[in-house]
């Protein structure tokens, strides 16, 4: 799970993050919330994690409507510049 991800020392979750969300009726605006708290959340943070994990949040957003066969919405996708 990407929220997860952030701390693997308390990482106790195993199985697949997928299936899970299939038995939630989940809208496209439910990722837009989802969203919404992870940007407030890396607020205080800056740096080349922080961007990583909005970029894998977003991708992982998009990812998910894609496979529950949500219609997309605008979601805007910052990429990391180029070293």
């Amino acid at each position: 799970c990407f929220v997860l991800q952030i701390n693997p020392e308390v990482n106790k979750y195993t199985g697949g993050v997928f299936e899970p969300h299939t038995k939630l009726n989940l809208q496209a605006s439910h990722f837009d919330v989802w969203l919404g708290h992870l940007k407030t959340g890396l607020a205080p943070y800056e740096g080349p994690k922080a961007t990583e994990w909005w970029e894998k949040a977003n991708q992982q957003a998009l990812l998910f409507k894609y496979k529950l066969g949500i219609e997309p919405v605008s979601i805007p996708v910052i990429k990391r510049p180029k070293d």
